[in-house]
């Protein structure tokens, strides 16, 4: 329709007003002398029909020779710092054409201007629902075209739906009915549409519940779940409605989610819903289902999963979401336990320059934050998997990384479980000195001491072997640390009572005396 006006105003202009007159600017081209209404008003403004309009209009003086009519020529002095770079380049390439010559050869501009006239449109996914009864629609097509029809799935007796990929633009859909045709536009910037009911009302609110679960059920990865979040601007009403009537749907949704094993597609879906649910509420509209926050591990299985699929290619709008849902767990005043478990997941969302996790100070939360003793099984399974996991996400570019080998030792000290501290330093004894650079920083030295005592007591063959590593990793290097370390074996009483008895003194006095000569 906007090529057809653009058609119309052209042969308007040109083919009945705008003579060839000389431009005082350029004596050697003719200029479009006719300033109709129609052109000032379609030109009025800076909007992207204005724009589009103005294309085609610069394109047909370029072909022709013919000097652009002032109008079109003043849309580029307008709000320029609002102008897209394919405006900018548009418009820098007409002052070059104002410019020429009679004589100049154009062939080159020409090709220039066409490659930003008719640019390669982005491709989209587009889903379209039909919400008609199965016998109602024999067929769909974004063609005026028997070939082009297209196969619809049918979800219930009421709603069907077609999957089109790589559209590009405007499109048109036919719609065939039983009894006539009816089209339907489709703009640039939509992902889903649906065609609306032609019979009673309870159809079309049955059919929004119908779509709304089908939405859900079809994420299942990080792909899917974008291609939802891209599209429910179109639908946001439709989501509104079906969150509100689908009470029984979500109370199932809701026992699945606090029952089942963690899983990606029933996570995304999670958090699909409460997204929903926090959108609704910002609009005064609430659903009568809550749909909790995640624990902290529930958390790192989640992320983890996420980066398992998309590694440095986490998607701003899903990576939003996360943010926007992990925020509000932060501040509730996490454990020790919890923080320990969202670091990867705070490192994981620092990936992003626009919006991340770097400036959340994990450091003054876990001051303050509890931590008592763990009580569940497969403690070191989990520290481990955090840890790897986290090495893993921060060979990434992570912007303000969090360590979560420095806060482990808080965890180990809690425990006070030999067997886990003695797991968790055979892990850590096979990284390098990056991170035994933070194990053992200024203010984990003693710590780190304190988890060794509990992993060798006194069992110098071990103390000394693991001792000797650390200088080989240079961990010792300049002598404070060192120092520091050896000073424990003789200021700590823990220590001192484990030396107490003759059988370990024996065993300590030439440990000690080898460490000296280190």
């Amino acid at each position: 329709q906007l090529n057809m006006f653009c058609f119309i105003l052209f042969c308007f202009g040109f083919g009945f007003g705008f003579g060839q007159t000389k431009n005082a600017n350029n004596p050697t081209f003719g200029k479009c002398n006719a300033s109709t209404g129609i052109l000032q008003w379609i030109l009025s403004n800076l909007t992207e029909s204005a724009f589009n309009c103005a294309k085609k209009v610069i394109e047909a003086c370029i072909k022709t020779r013919c000097g652009i009519p002032s109008e079109v020529v003043q849309l580029s002095e307008k709000k320029p710092f609002q102008q897209t770079p394919e405006m900018k380049k548009c418009w820098e390439i007409v002052r070059t054409f104002q410019e020429l010559t009679e004589d100049a050869d154009i062939t080159n501009l020409m090709q220039e201007y066409q490659k930003i006239v008719y640019k390669r449109q982005i491709e989209r996914n587009l889903r379209i629902y039909v919400c008609e009864p199965e016998t109602n629609v024999t067929s769909i097509s974004l063609k005026e075209d028997k070939d082009a029809e297209c196969g619809l799935q049918q979800i219930s007796s009421t709603v069907c739906y077609k999957d089109v990929t790589t559209v590009q633009g405007e499109l048109t859909l036919y719609v065939q009915y039983k009894d006539k045709q009816k089209c339907f536009p489709i703009k640039a910037d939509v992902s889903i549409f649906i065609t609306p009911t032609r019979g009673h009302t309870p159809n079309q609110i049955e059919a929004e519940g119908v779509i709304l679960n089908h939405l859900l059920d079809g994420v299942k990865d990080v792909d899917t779940l974008q291609f939802v979040l891209h599209a429910q601007k179109d639908i946001e009403l439709v989501i509104s409605r079906g969150l509100a009537l689908s009470k029984q749907e979500l109370e199932k949704r809701k026992k699945q989610f606090d029952a089942a094993e963690m899983n990606l597609p029933l996570a995304l879906q999670h958090l699909l819903l409460r997204k929903w649910k926090s959108e609704c509420l910002k609009n005064n509209r609430d659903i009568a289902i809550s749909f909790g926050q995640w624990s902290s591990w529930k958390w790192f299985e989640v992320i983890s999963s996420i980066f398992e699929q998309c590694h440095n290619k986490l998607p701003p709008i899903v990576c939003d979401v996360l943010i926007n849902d992990i925020r509000p767990y932060i501040n509730e005043k996490p454990s020790k336990w919890d923080l320990f478990f969202l670091i990867p997941c705070l490192n994981y969302l620092s990936l992003s320059t626009a919006n991340n996790t770097s400036m959340i100070n994990i450091s003054q939360y876990f001051k303050r934050g509890k931590c008592s003793e763990w009580k569940e099984d497969d403690l070191d399974k989990k520290l481990i998997s955090v840890l790897k996991t986290d090495l893993r996400i921060r060979k990434l570019n992570v912007i303000g990384p969090k360590y979560s080998e420095e806060y482990v030792l808080d965890l180990l000290i809690v425990q006070k479980d030999r067997t886990l501290s003695q797991s968790i330093l055979e892990f850590l004894f096979l990284q390098d000195k990056d991170v035994w650079d933070h194990v053992c920083s200024s203010d984990n030295a003693d710590k780190c001491w304190e988890v060794m005592l509990i992993a060798f007591q006194a069992d110098f063959e071990q103390w000394d072997k693991y001792l000797k590593q650390l200088n080989e990793l240079r961990v010792f290097e300049g002598g404070k640390l060192g120092h520091s370390f050896l000073s424990k074996f003789s200021s700590n009483t823990e220590f001192i009572q484990l030396v107490a008895s003759s059988k370990n003194f024996l065993a300590f006095l030439p440990f000690v005396q080898q460490q000296k000569m280190m």
